[in-house]
């Protein structure tokens, strides 16, 4: 931009013309670099995000497996009855300690 003042003040309108060509396009190529470089960030940012998606899908899946597993092993009567056993042995060493 000082260039095409320092120009028109010595009346060279060719220069003045040639370098106001350049710096509209300057300024068009950097509005593109910024479009793209918008773009580039977003994709990355929704790469990230399905990346972690997937992840947190196969957690999910191991975790329900596990789950799955768990429930097939385990008894819930023998569950309550040990939950109780646990329980009445827990009351029987408070009352020891308290004495």
């Amino acid at each position: 931009e000082l260039e095409i003042k320092k120009m028109a003040k010595i009346g060279n309108k060719e220069a003045c013309r040639v370098l106001a060509k350049q710096l509209v396009h300057l300024r068009k190529q950097k509005t593109r670099t910024f479009a793209v470089s918008s773009k580039v960030t977003s994709m990355s940012t929704q790469t990230k995000v399905m990346n972690s998606q997937m992840k947190m899908a196969g957690a999910m899946s191991t975790t329900a497996k596990t789950m799955q597993a768990v429930n097939k092993k385990m008894d819930p009567q023998k569950t309550l009855q040990t939950m109780q056993n646990f329980q009445k042995e827990n009351m029987k060493m408070e009352m020891t300690e308290e004495m």
